[in-house]
């Protein structure tokens, strides 16, 4: 379903003729364009960057909603038409567990329209086909953003928490309980300056 919708709504995606070839130029000096397998100069007219967003919504008074949603950050347009939902599930319905198999999927997707070509297997490993026939009009798109509340960051990516004693920062390890990287010393010699992350 992924797939297709991605074959159906590529004009909500790609952006204007010629965007995706300024945006790839643009930023082509960063590691992730020059060391990308799947990012050649001499294709950037057809490779669409796209961004994942996730986050929580109110569901009801006790419970939240997790949405995660995809869309083309070139695409122009009303927000409906361009921002694709991928699955929401509610709170306390998902388990660390749950979250590592829609991610399965969501990665096998997002690899499938890296490489602009229908897979051969399904996420779950079944034949499927045909295979190796382009996808979108022949056009790749490469997971270039991910966005969302902080919640989300902590919970995908392991982030601490920003009321976390230890350390509470994703960029370095400044500390309130650690006196050598206190946070609150903003001098140019804190400690904790040189605990930044490259």
């Amino acid at each position: 379903m992924f797939l297709e919708r991605f074959d159906l709504f590529t004009r909500h995606v790609v952006g204007p003729e010629g965007a995706a070839r300024e945006f790839w130029e643009a930023i082509e000096h960063l590691p992730f364009v020059s060391v990308h397998p799947k990012i050649r100069a001499n294709n950037y007219d057809r490779i669409a960057p796209i961004g994942f967003h996730g986050d929580a919504g109110a569901f009801s008074k006790s419970d939240n909603l997790m949405i995660l949603s995809w869309n083309g950050l070139l695409a122009r347009g009303r927000t409906r038409m361009k921002r694709f939902v991928f699955i929401f599930v509610r709170n306390r319905d998902y388990t660390p567990a749950t979250l590592d198999r829609i991610f399965e999927l969501l990665a096998w997707s997002f690899n499938a329209m890296a490489d602009g070509l229908a897979p051969r297997e399904s996420w779950g490993r079944r034949k499927i086909g045909p295979e190796n026939e382009p996808l979108a009009g022949g056009w790749q798109a490469i997971l270039t953003q991910i966005r969302g509340d902080w919640r989300f960051s902590c919970e995908i990516f392991s982030f601490p928490a920003w009321n976390a004693a230890e350390r509470m920062c994703w960029r370095c390890r400044a500390s309130t309980t650690n006196r050598d990287l206190k946070w609150v010393d903003t001098t140019e010699k804190s400690n904790w300056r040189r605990t930044r992350f490259s």
